[in-house]
């Protein structure tokens, strides 16, 4: 069974790795655009609207992407869990129940940033963003999605290179995080940890799957 649950969540942690790469690399905004999810940091208004109004479209695009991120990220932690439960069963509970959380507030909130873009599409006099709770969503997400990268690379077996490697930036991930809340900047630094801890993810389930006799599943 486990050997199956580590192919699948490499599987996950590949398509994680596309979807950032898409998200972060893959959309051409116009100049005055500075981002397509107006939902961190908190921002004025008009900013809020400006992607919504003037690109909704790539707004979708860019949702469709996040969509993929988060349904595999069900199967990441599922394989974190697995992982860090065989050492520490508290870590490993803490980090999966920590980790949906973050998962369900991002469907959230992209939901409703993607209701916004149809909406402007639809109509654009008639959007109204309901602020302040998309930023409370949006950093409770963060919040939440920090903690459980923390729990889960304190609990990360360290037993050779790949295992310091995945610990040590699920480590950083939120450090990074909390600085970020000072500096916005930092996030996109984030951004690319957290890219890292994906394909730090695939290399190291590869390698849990082929120490795993195939017979015994």
């Amino acid at each position: 069974m486990k050997r199956k649950l580590y192919g699948i969540a490499l599987l996950a942690a590949v398509v994680q790795v596309v979807a950032l790469l898409v998200m972060g690399v893959g959309f051409s905004m116009p100049s005055d655009i500075t981002t397509l999810q107006p939902s961190m940091p908190p921002m004025p208004l008009a900013d809020v609207l400006k992607p919504i109004q003037q690109a909704p479209e790539m707004m979708l695009s860019f949702f469709s992407a996040d969509t993929f991120l988060f349904f595999a990220a069900f199967v990441v932690y599922a394989g974190l869990y697995t992982i860090v439960a065989e050492s520490s069963q508290l870590l490993a509970g803490l980090g999966l129940g920590i980790g949906l959380l973050s998962v369900l507030l991002d469907f959230i909130e992209n939901g409703m940033l993607v209701v916004y873009a149809q909406q402007s599409i639809a109509a654009a006099n008639a959007i109204s963003p309901a602020l302040p709770f998309l930023f409370v969503v949006a950093n409770l997400k963060m919040i939440f999605s920090y903690s459980a990268f923390m729990i889960f690379g304190v609990g990360w077996p360290r037993d050779r290179a790949a295992g310091w490697v995945v610990s040590s930036l699920m480590i950083l991930y939120p450090i990074l995080g909390g600085f970020s809340i000072t500096v916005p900047a930092m996030q996109a630094v984030g951004g690319v940890v957290l890219l890292l801890i994906a394909m730090s993810l695939i290399w190291y389930f590869a390698g849990e799957r082929k120490r795993i006799p195939q017979h015994a599943g």
